[in-house]
């Protein structure tokens, strides 16, 4: 997936090419949460993923840089996993705040941690 999707919107399909069929590992315990604004686009804001992983949890994100971001396991909180991350890219452009979209994401993550 890291090479498909290539930004907000979009991916790494040649004109005319579509994607016919998608394949997922079963067994595998996931949750998924997104906070949506219904705007013209109707794309998350901010969107986590997490599976579980041992005792630890793997969390991807999108919405708070230009593609999905993947962590490595993490035992605890993801707060602090969640700042490195603002740190190191820059924020896509739209009307939140980023410490909103941190926010959002944070709890999200939670939520999604006791789904999974």
């Amino acid at each position: 997936m890291e090479s498909f999707i290539t930004g907000p919107s979009r991916t790494a399909l040649e004109p005319g090419e579509v994607v016919v069929a998608a394949t997922f590992e079963t067994g595998r315990q996931l949750a998924f949460e997104e906070l949506l604004v219904r705007n013209s686009t109707g794309r998350a804001v901010v969107a986590v993923a997490c599976e579980r992983v041992g005792d630890a949890m793997r969390y991807t994100v999108s919405g708070l840089v230009d593609r999905p971001v993947r962590s490595k396991p993490i035992a605890d909180d993801p707060g602090p996993w969640l700042d490195d991350l603002l740190a190191q890219f820059p924020m896509l452009a739209d009307a939140s705040s980023s410490a909103y979209r941190r926010r959002v994401l944070h709890v999200l993550a939670l939520r999604a941690r006791e789904r999974a």
